[in-house]
């Protein structure tokens, strides 16, 4: 094999260092996928091409390394090569100085190589690795180059083939002279030392020397920024692996807790403080662990992902961990919970005898309660003039207590068929305007009992699709509860609108009140079971399910509810309902 040279310091493609480029990149490959995988196949498959053409009819090829430089076939290749850097550290690191690869090379083999080259440095001795993977065509260690290489263009012959025990011994004291040579330099003297060394021309080593200081800051750049990129994306990866583990938790609780360093109570929302069954004010600055032994608590106010301290009665932490299972991923990672209530027939069955308790008890009371109503009426009607005015106000009062009675065993019984989905609903296209009138009308005398305006502002004119009765209920709801909480001389509004942005192709219901206002941690709770937002020293009127019952019809229809408010300033309460099809391509 003869190589050219020109003038320049440039030298003719050859195909000996094309293959010493593709087997580095293979070695590479098979470093990071296994060989098998169509990856490396290909760049495997690549170095057998180009192995046939450095062969060219020739039984085999040495590939030796030889004071740092790379010799093939007994031809020094060109300083500098691109691209081959790491296959001469997979030399090095295994301690190889030559291989003789014969023709015939099969694929398996030289994976099997590739493997040796990328091993980490405690794996088998390189022969007894390729004897084991059954490689015959490779010989590693068996063939010595002398340490002279000829600076001008004529070919440099193969010296005779030594033994292997003669060239192993050779190259061990070969190393240990150079070690001690070279032992302590830095790496600027280290390199200039084996150039001195090797290369006999002045300009030539200069040049060397300031491509391998390029090469050396190149590669340095690169691992850094290999470095830095591994360290962002563990970073990004752990940054997402918390996120994913409060979503799970966010998920599966409802209630929110914020405490300090020390695991003392900061902020607490509603749905947390009626689990603690304590409001905000009784557990701030209190430690959370310090709780009812009733409850169970855990909590990791350190960095240490094991430090998890756990408060509360044993039997019950016991119920909830056979209740729950954590659910993994391949990797081990947690990615959610899988979790059952403890004793879950039991509560189904009670829930179900609840719901036909309520539902029995509501259905029997309603009777006698009509009568007794329709009987305190006929009295008042017809013995009202012979009766005294106090008597005329109990009478008035019984009334009034029987039809708010009547009311809450209503909310009741639509609450349980509600939950049991048999409350009936006939969604069709209707005119908006009416159901508000008829809804203002049934409870105008009521608030103007208690001295009260209640209004329609502007009337609409389009039409939804909705439940005429559930949304007369729905309104009803909506001003029973503006009428509580609205202080005598106050007033009462309802109005409805065509929905903008994203509630545009739905009509925007509101019942508008100058009452005493809602807290705005209250404004998401009022729509639970029995809640309300009574003032601080009112009489709560009804049972808690006006809201419940709204939201429920107004959710059932497509619409969605929501309150804005401020204490002492009045509330607003917004529902939505869908525009029949002819008012929205009107729209």
């Amino acid at each position: 094999m003869v190589r050219k040279q020109h003038h320049h310091g440039r030298h003719e493609p050859r195909a000996d260092v094309d293959f010493l480029r593709c087997l580095s990149q293979a070695v590479r490959l098979v470093g990071l996928y296994k060989a098998h995988h169509p990856v490396p196949v290909v760049a495997l498959r690549d170095c057998l091409a180009l192995l046939e053409a450095v062969l060219a009819g020739q039984k085999e090829f040495v590939l030796a390394v030889i004071e740092g430089r790379w010799v093939c076939d007994g031809t020094p290749a060109d300083n500098g090569i691109q691209g081959v850097e790491g296959l001469l550290d997979d030399f090095r690191k295994r301690g190889l100085h030559s291989a003789t690869i014969l023709s015939g090379l099969r694929l398996d083999e030289l994976a099997a190589f590739c493997e040796l080259l990328s091993a980490p440095n405690d794996a088998l001795a390189p022969a007894d690795f390729l004897r084991q993977r059954g490689v015959r065509s490779i010989r590693v260690n068996a063939e010595r180059f002398s340490r002279e290489i000829a600076p001008s263009a004529a070919p440099v012959p193969a010296p005779p083939v030594e033994s292997p025990i003669t060239a192993a011994r050779a190259a061990r004291a070969y190393a240990g002279a150079w070690h001690q040579k070279l032992s302590g330099l830095p790496l600027g003297s280290f390199i200039k030392t084996l150039l001195d060394e090797s290369v006999g021309d002045a300009d030539e080593r200069a040049d060397i020397y300031q491509d391998v200081l390029d090469t050396v800051q190149r590669s340095l750049e690169r691992r850094i920024a290999e470095s830095t990129k591994t360290l962002k994306d563990e970073s990004e990866r752990a940054r997402s692996e918390r996120r994913r583990m409060e979503n799970v938790v966010k998920t599966v609780a409802e209630g929110r807790v914020v405490v300090d360093k020390d695991g003392r109570v900061l902020m607490m929302n509603p749905v947390a403080q009626a689990i603690a069954g304590k409001p905000l004010a009784d557990m701030a600055g209190r430690p959370i662990l310090d709780g009812d032994p009733n409850r169970v608590v855990t909590l990791n106010t350190s960095d240490a992902p094991d430090s998890v301290e756990v408060a509360g009665d044993e039997e019950l932490l016991g119920a909830l961990r056979q209740a729950t299972a954590i659910v993994e991923d391949e990797q081990g990672r947690v990615v959610g919970t899988y979790a059952v209530a403890p004793h879950a027939a039991k509560l189904r069955e009670a829930a179900a005898a609840k719901d036909e308790f309520i539902s029995s008890i509501t259905h029997e009371l309603k009777a006698p309660l009509a009568a007794i109503h329709a009987a305190l009426e006929l009295v008042a009607s017809s013995a009202g003039l012979r009766l005294t005015p106090q008597e005329q106000r109990f009478i008035a009062i019984s009334i009034d207590n029987t039809r708010q009675l009547a009311t809450m065993i209503n909310e009741m019984l639509d609450m349980a068929r509600l939950q049991s989905g048999r409350l009936p609903m006939l969604p069709r296209p209707i005119a908006l305007g009416p159901v508000i009138h008829e809804a203002v009308d049934s409870l105008r005398p009521w608030a103007a009992s208690r001295r009260l305006n209640l209004s329609v502002d502007d009337a609409p004119s389009f039409s939804v699709i909705a439940d005429h009765g559930r949304i007369v209920q729905v309104l009803a709801n909506l001003i029973a509860n503006a009428i509580k909480s609205t202080p005598e001389g106050g007033s009462i509004s309802v109005r409805a609108e065509i929905g903008v942005g994203p509630r545009a192709g739905k009509a925007v219901v509101c019942v508008r009140d100058t009452g005493h206002g809602i807290p705005l941690e209250m404004q998401q709770a009022i729509f639970e079971k029995f809640t309300q937002a009574a003032p601080q020293g009112r009489r709560r009127e009804g049972v808690g399910l006006g809201l419940t019952i709204a939201r429920e019809l107004v959710q059932r229809h497509g619409g969605e509810i929501w309150v804005e408010s401020e204490p002492e300033r009045g509330a607003a309460f917004y529902f939505t309902l869908p525009l029949s099809i002819g008012e929205q391509s009107e729209r």
